[in-house]
């Protein structure tokens, strides 16, 4: 029987194609959340940082660098107001962006470009991620809202809620270089001094990520309410060491394969979820899956939301195009080894998942949610998406 796995190549192989799709992607912002600059920004930046690790120099058809095109970004990153916020919920670019960040820590032609000031601005943001993060999922917390109290989330949903508040506070122990520092940061925090730095630095996005929740909620948790009186959790606040699902954060590759985990826990691979005589269903359009009746299909096959059954392979996408980066990123800084024992069950159910997904997403899936039914396919992913697919063609399968 064929043996699944993740399977790292080396060196990557990067697709001419995409390295010039990722040298026009719009430069990463976050004026706003989930928006064009964000989602292509954020996987562009962090392929181009991976071309630049194994591939020194490249040029693209356009005749740009590059080196030209990552400092570009962060530059652009780096001004007032379009450095990240850092919300809980489906807010893909966080954690694909905090992977960019630690990985370019470790690129010397890349770090050594910074000035003081700018490596400041990206110990801040990577603070930021890690504070929000606490209030999000540590397991001492369970507000139902991130502290910009925008409602909509709670920790134990899908996958694509669950990875995005999870990611970007692993990502920020490698990038300080331990779990004890980041848990400094939190045990520490005071709200009052992380806004004036937010303030000194002109940081009015990340300022924004935690000013409704304020002083107390932040510091002391409690039971916490949105606009209008809707109760929305209760939680320790987020001076506490950050500990997920019982994993302590110093443990990285058991905190990464808990969270590759949850999006490979839809049961055995099939090519329709649902009842297809009824219509409440999602199906394959096409063929068969290559790995059908193999443990591992992504979970958000199989689930559902306020209206009843929900198998709608967007939802798969958005999560496909958060591990894949972060996969890639963590390979990459030496943090998580597929091969390794310990490692080897998420490492097979991963590998399982996305040969699925990705051949249905290519040969057309009938998605189902909200009670309705419709055609999806590549055409429906957001920026992300080529980058994480070239990612896994050519670094991890």
């Amino acid at each position: 029987m064929q043996k699944y796995g993740v399977k790292i190549k080396n060196p990557p192989v990067f697709s001419e194609q995409i390295i010039d799709k990722a040298l026009d992607a719009p430069r990463c912002r976050y004026a706003s959340v989930n928006c064009h600059n964000e989602l292509a920004g954020s996987g562009s930046l962090l392929y181009l940082l991976l071309v630049e690790k194994y591939r020194p120099g490249v040029v693209g058809a356009n005749g740009d660098t590059v080196m030209d095109k990552i400092m570009s970004h962060i530059r652009n990153l780096l001004l007032p107001g379009n450095e990240p916020s850092m919300h809980c919920g489906p807010y893909w670019g966080y954690p694909v962006t905090s992977a960019a960040i630690a990985l370019a820590k470790t690129i010397p032609s890349v770090w050594g470009q910074l000035t003081a000031d700018q490596i400041e601005r990206f110990d801040e943001i990577m603070r930021n991620f890690a504070i929000v993060c606490s209030w999000g999922t540590n397991d001492c917390n369970d507000f139902w809202t991130g502290p910009e109290m925008k409602g909509n989330y709670k920790k134990g949903w899908n996958p694509n809620h669950r990875s995005p508040a999870v990611l970007p506070i692993l990502f920020a122990s490698i990038y300080f270089g331990s779990a004890d520092y980041v848990n400094e940061v939190l045990t520490s925090f005071d709200f009052d001094e992380q806004i004036k730095t937010f303030d000194r630095l002109g940081f009015t996005s990340a300022k924004e990520s935690i000013m409704a929740a304020g002083k107390k909620l932040m510091e002391e948790g409690g039971e916490c309410f949105l606009e209008g009186g809707e109760p929305a959790g209760k939680g320790a606040g987020v001076k506490h060491p950050y500990v997920y699902r019982g994993i302590p954060l110093a443990d990285k590759e058991a905190l990464f394969n808990e969270i590759l985990l949850q999006n490979t826990a839809g049961g055995p691979v099939v090519d329709c979820v649902g009842d297809k005589e009824s219509g409440k269903c999602g199906y394959l359009m096409k063929g068969t899956s290559p790995v059908l009746g193999l443990d591992g299909m992504m979970s958000e096959f199989t689930t559902h939301d306020a209206k009843g059954i929900r198998s709608d392979i967007t939802y798969c996408a958005s999560n496909f195009c958060i591990l894949v980066p972060a996969m890639a990123a963590m390979v990459a800084l030496g943090e998580w080894d597929p091969d390794a024992e310990k490692n080897a069950v998420a490492s097979e159910k991963t590998a399982i998942s996305i040969i699925d997904f990705l051949y249905k997403i290519e040969n057309g899936y009938f998605s189902y949610s909200h009670a309705n039914g419709r055609p999806t396919g590549e055409k429906n992913t957001h920026g992300v998406y080529p980058f994480a697919k070239d990612l896994w063609k050519g670094m991890l399968s």
